[in-house]
């Protein structure tokens, strides 16, 4: 059952939307980078902000709006997650980033709602950060 109407009837106009939420986000992203807390507050909250407009609510909604089987926009949504990372920072280490991202397109798949993912998103940044402090 799709909770998302208007999107379900329209989903490229909600697509449309959405990139220019991501935009604007990324702009106010891109002010932010500089300083070791600011990069910080960048990983903590608009990145997984921005990434889960971009892939859950963008990519996964519109294949899932497609009648993609639940699973299979999962992994493709993942792997484009990972791609995406990998392209960024030129890594091939970001691949490993395929796991994460399909537990965050289950939870999305579970309840169809932006929050739980985000907050996943952002505690998982938190722990790396942790784990990996020169990551800032």
């Amino acid at each position: 059952m799709n909770r998302q109407p208007g999107l379900a009837a329209r989903p490229d106009a909600g697509l449309l939307l959405q990139c220019a939420a991501v935009l604007g986000l990324a702009a106010i992203a891109a002010g932010l980078s500089g300083t070791a807390w600011r990069q910080g507050v960048v990983l903590l909250l608009f990145a997984p902000v921005v990434e889960e407009l971009i892939f859950r609510r963008g990519l996964q909604e519109l294949l899932l709006s497609r009648r993609w089987p639940g699973w299979q926009a999962n992994l493709a949504v993942a792997a484009t997650f990972a791609l995406a990372h990998g392209a960024l920072r030129g890594s091939v280490e970001a691949l490993a980033l395929v796991l994460p991202a399909i537990l965050l397109g289950m939870l999305y798949a579970h309840w169809r709602r932006l929050g739980p993912c985000v907050l996943a998103h952002a505690l998982m940044n938190g722990v790396w950060l942790l784990a990996v402090p020169t990551l800032i």
